[in-house]
């Protein structure tokens, strides 16, 4: 009850009050908040973001140039489940979709596998599209490895390539280029490399520009969306 708030406690109140409305009407994230979270506030569905800095932000073309320090993916040369070299060369002017994983990985690439390849098999039929999957242990992953490994997953769509190659470049490329090492903030030495569930959309000019959780497939539909987008972009 109010007959019980001291006059000074009431005119404290009072006094906050009024500051919250005075600080809620002059209230300018662009003011308040970094650079990353103005960036971030200034999203648009109707595009796709790309991404800058070893964190990775996301940030949205106010026009159609690419922002200054968007992260490109730069060129590689692997050879895939075929035997055959396989790299950027083959990727010029294609969207594609890629991740890591390994062929002993018994945790966390069994989920997400299937999943990607239920993607695989709804945009297959497109030209323009691609999917790459990198080995993390690419010493043990041969070609001939790859190719039983296919065949156990249902890989079976000859644009879908599983990479070996050099370990650190392969390494080296998941971090500064895909941020897929989720243990970078860790120093446990450049040979080690724990992968996570990601999946990373890149576009026809290589720039990254989707970064998605593919462990669960209810999180599918926005990968399919944002696919869809860089796709059509394309005619």
């Amino acid at each position: 009850m109010i007959s019980k708030i001291s006059i000074p406690m009431l005119a404290i109140l009072i006094a906050g009050l009024a500051f919250c409305n005075r600080e809620n009407e002059n209230f300018d994230p662009k003011v308040k908040y970094g650079q990353e979270i103005r960036t971030f506030a200034d999203g648009r569905e109707d595009q796709l973001p790309y991404f800058q800095g070893k964190d990775f932000q996301p940030i949205w073309s106010k026009a159609t140039e690419v922002p200054e320090g968007a992260i490109r993916i730069p060129d590689f040369r692997f050879t895939d489940q075929h035997s055959r070299a396989f790299g950027m060369k083959e990727l010029k002017g294609k969207v594609y979709l890629a991740n890591f994983f390994f062929t002993r990985c018994h945790g966390i690439c069994p989920m997400t596998m299937p999943h990607m390849r239920k993607i695989n098999t709804k945009f297959a039929g497109n030209p323009d599209f691609r999917m790459v999957s990198y080995s993390i242990t690419p010493d043990l992953d041969t070609p001939a490895v790859l190719t039983d490994y296919a065949k156990r997953m249902g890989i079976t769509h000859p644009d879908w390539h599983l990479l070996t190659g050099d370990k650190q470049e392969i390494y080296g490329l998941a971090r500064d280029s895909y941020g897929a090492d989720t243990d970078t903030k860790t120093t446990q030495g450049d040979s080690k490399f724990l992968h996570s569930e990601q999946a990373f959309l890149v576009d026809a000019d290589g720039y990254l520009r989707g970064i998605y959780n593919v462990r669960f497939e209810k999180d599918l539909g926005t990968v399919e969306s944002d696919l869809s987008k860089l796709l059509a972009s394309l005619r």
